[in-house]
């Protein structure tokens, strides 16, 4: 990748446009790739456990499956933010936080127009 900072602003968004559709085309290609093994795996497992005309267990077992294997592999997969540069965590960390104080200033309205009385002899 280039120095961004010696480019001019056209080339910049060029390389930026450029980053970010390689990165959709890669998504696409890997939606199409699992859904190919969609049906594979679906028949697998209908091969291994034969349910007669029930496809409601075969479709939940394949369901559990495929599940426990995403959450393995995230659990498995390092966490890639420890390779950002230092501002791009920053921004990260502060954009949670931001969020987060949203949700807190948003739970608290709610709290502050709710209709709930709270006895003075509350905590007294």
């Amino acid at each position: 990748m280039q120095d961004t900072s010696t480019q001019t602003p056209q080339k910049k968004i060029a390389s930026t446009l450029s980053i970010k559709t390689s990165h959709y085309i890669i998504a696409a290609v890997g939606l199409v790739v699992a859904l190919s093994w969609n049906n594979t795996i679906k028949d697998i497992i209908t091969m291994v456990f034969p349910l007669p005309d029930d496809n409601v267990r075969a479709n939940l077992i394949y369901s559990i499956i495929i599940t426990l294997i995403l959450v393995l592999m995230i659990y498995l997969l390092p966490d890639t933010r420890s390779e950002l540069p230092a501002e791009t965590q920053l921004k990260i960390n502060q954009a949670e936080m931001a969020r987060q104080i949203e949700i807190n200033n948003a739970y608290l309205a709610h709290l502050n127009n709710s209709k709930i009385v709270i006895p003075a002899s509350y905590g007294a």
